[in-house]
């Protein structure tokens, strides 16, 4: 079994897995500085990083730096959002998201552009 890891806070939301191996994770959070949002039971990870990316949007954060090229193109190829500001102004509806992102992660399971964990 592997050490136990605690995340250390960020300003930022960032996934955290727990499970005894990477293979075998059996509970996924989204943690926003120090509170850790407790996601649905079997949820996946691809539902855990659908989750993240609103996340952003709920708490009005800037993705960070490192990642903002690669957020930016799930946003706008994934999503098929055009987000004009930075923050987040209430034109973006979260309802209207869900099946966009499950269409096309249900494209790319068959692909072998998912890593599986």
């Amino acid at each position: 079994m592997d050490d136990d890891v605690t995340p250390e806070f960020k300003d930022h939301p960032i996934i955290v897995a727990r499970g005894n191996s990477k293979k075998d994770i059996q509970k996924y959070f989204i943690q926003m500085e120090s509170t850790l949002i407790d996601l649905p039971e079997k949820t996946e990870f691809i539902q855990a990083f659908d989750y993240l990316v609103r996340s952003y949007y709920v708490f009005n954060v800037d993705f960070p730096k490192e990642l903002s090229v690669f957020m930016n193109f799930i946003i706008t190829n994934v999503y098929r959002l055009h987000i004009k500001s930075k923050l987040n102004t209430g034109e973006v509806k979260i309802d209207d998201l869900p099946s966009q992102s499950k269409e096309f992660w249900e494209r790319m399971e068959g692909s072998n552009l998912i890593l599986k964990i």
